[in-house]
């Protein structure tokens, strides 16, 4: 599935903008792929915050999320002073498990320069184990999950992970 661009990936809520700081860089002089990470989580911890799941929630909640998988591809080198913007779109759920994406543009050259995929699991932190997302954050959820649908373009997913359904 080809890659979106740069004009749909900016229709996606922004979670986080700034520029590439000289520390993230590695000895090839370009952004160090653990820093494609961080930057796609953060901007998926923080849309995860907006629908009621952040960690500020974690006290009230007794929830969390962990990651069950993720797939990470690179389309484009980042450098020292570019300036970046994460996007995220979510894709589907179960009752306890949600499928999301993070989208790091380069703003300098109008391009995607990175995906990350993800499947998180909604978890008791006193347990530890899989549970129901509340009603109000299904609630929320949903609605998100209505708008990211209404796009005109498909989610570049890897294939590889969703949201399974016991039939």
């Amino acid at each position: 599935m080809r890659p979106p661009g740069f004009d749909e990936v900016v229709q996606l809520p922004q979670a986080l903008q700034r520029e590439v700081p000289p520390e993230y860089l590695d000895a090839n002089d370009h952004m160090n792929v653990q820093y494609y990470l961080v930057l796609g989580s953060l901007g998926l911890e923080l849309r995860f915050g907006q629908l009621g799941l952040g960690v500020h929630n974690i006290p009230e909640l007794g929830q969390t999320q962990f990651v069950a998988e993720h797939h990470l591809r690179y389309h484009a080198e980042l450098r020292a002073g570019t300036p970046i913007s994460v996007h995220t779109r979510l894709l589907d759920r179960s009752d306890r498990a949600l499928h999301a994406m993070a989208f790091l543009l380069d703003r300098t050259n109008n391009r995607l320069a990175f995906t990350m995929e993800l499947v998180a699991v909604q978890v008791d932190v006193a347990t530890r184990r899989a549970t129901a997302f509340p009603p109000r954050v299904e609630e929320s959820i949903d609605r998100a999950l209505a708008e990211d649908a209404a796009l005109g373009w498909p989610a570049p997913v890897s294939g590889v992970m969703g949201i399974r359904r016991s039939d």
